[in-house]
């Protein structure tokens, strides 16, 4: 008995990697595991195929410096562990909905209080997220989705048959606008979703946080994937800008990001008021650079409901941004493939979409789709203090090239 090698399909040992098929048979065992996550081998058994995960020979033969055909030339009649089929080709991936166009309703409401009746409008500082004329299991929009107030992310929580967003009715004020969007992970894995304390991250050595912000995931990420949300703004694992650097330990660095950009947008539609920062007596809308960068400031916006850890229970992930056709009309784009994913627009906040099928394509409306071109933007921040959010001449706003956030993974 002896294994003879036909094929083999791998995932690539790289971020939102996706299975291929691969020639290993002359390629050294010890770079297969170097270069492939995972690896499965079509082989032939007494002139029958077999399927053999190759994890199962890692701990031994991690560092042997000859071929796969080598490899197996020397297993000789030794046993293997066979796999009943190779991993589908199938991907799934995650859906985005208007959530009242899908059935669900919402109201404010106060998170912990039996009952509002008598309260003031003030005081629901949540929304209530139901389905009426549905037995749907409402602990599911916690567990399996993330919800969107007006374009930002928000953290949500579940009372085992009631479902909330935190803080959506400070948000519904600060904007006088009610957009919900959802964006289903149901056929990909299950969420939690870990608020930060101010007191939870901390620099990378004696440095500030504005160069590296570091916090530990309170859960295991092994065979899971970490994403996080910032300020309501979904942050994809990237290198030198969101990144694992321990075993539980991760690493941002917000100068990566349009972190200025982003306090401007975001101003308008979430309460920033726990950040505490000032403006100058004779512009109210102001921002002093410095602050803005100071290590409490970050550690507040850290701290912010729409920031958290959001951990997906599955690994193998890939994402790709899909661009959509932008047409002369402002917030309106046209897709030739029916949109399933959130769309991302201005400086990278969920817009709530509508869409209509027209004949052979989609026509998709937002409410906002512009993206703000500062005039701060042009010059280096250091050598700037207090900034306001003023417009260029030449172009001041330009409609958002509208960009689908598709993630995916490969069907279990």
């Amino acid at each position: 008995m002896a294994y003879t090698y036909v094929s083999a399909i791998a995932l690539p040992n790289r971020t939102g990697a996706q299975w291929v098929g691969v020639n290993l048979a002359s390629l050294l065992v010890s770079d297969i595991y170097l270069k492939y996550r995972k690896v499965f081998l079509t082989l032939l058994l007494n002139g029958q195929e077999v399927f053999i995960n190759f994890d199962q020979l890692k701990t031994e033969f991690a560092t042997y410096n000859n071929t796969l055909s080598i490899l197996l030339q020397s297993l000789g009649s030794r046993s293997l562990v066979h796999s009943p089929k190779l991993p589908t080709g199938t991907i799934n991936y995650i859906k985005y909905s208007d959530v009242y166009r899908i059935g669900y309703a919402a109201k404010l409401s106060r998170i912990g209080v039996g009952s509002i009746s008598g309260m003031s409008k003030d005081d629901l500082v949540d929304v209530e997220i139901s389905r009426p004329g549905y037995s749907t299991d409402l602990s599911l929009l916690h567990t399996e989705c993330l919800l969107s107030v007006n374009g930002f992310y928000h953290m949500t929580a579940t009372d085992g048959s009631r479902a909330f967003i935190v803080d959506a009715g400070k948000s519904l004020k600060t904007r006088n606008l009610g957009h919900f969007g959802m964006a289903s992970f149901s056929k990909i894995g299950k969420l939690s979703k870990h608020r930060f304390q101010a007191s939870s991250i901390y620099p990378e050595l004696t440095r500030e946080l504005k160069d590296t912000v570091c916090f530990q995931c309170p859960v295991n990420p092994t065979g899971k994937t970490v994403f996080l949300v910032l300020g309501g703004y979904l942050i994809l694992p990237q290198e030198n800008v969101f990144w694992q650097s321990g075993d539980r330990e991760f690493r941002v660095n917000l100068t990566m990001l349009p972190y200025i950009e982003r306090l401007f947008e975001s101003k308008n539609f979430i309460d920033l008021s726990t950040l505490n920062l000032t403006t100058l007596e004779t512009n109210g809308e102001s921002l002093n650079i410095p602050e803005a960068w100071n290590d409490e400031t970050i550690r507040q916006y850290f701290a912010l409901s729409q920031s958290f850890i959001l951990v997906v229970n599955r690994d193998k992930l890939f994402w790709n941004k899909v661009i959509i056709r932008q047409m002369l009309i402002p917030g309106h784009f046209t897709a030739y493939q029916e949109p399933i994913y959130p769309l991302i627009a201005g400086h990278g906040r969920t817009a709530e979409y509508w869409k209509v099928k027209e004949g052979a394509a989609w026509s998709v409306t937002v409410a906002d789709s512009w993206y703000r071109r500062y005039s701060f933007s042009k010059v280096p921040q250091e050598g700037l203090e207090n900034i306001s959010p003023q417009l260029t001449v030449d172009r001041p706003y330009f409609d958002s090239q509208g960009a689908l956030l598709e993630i995916g993974a490969p069907a279990i």
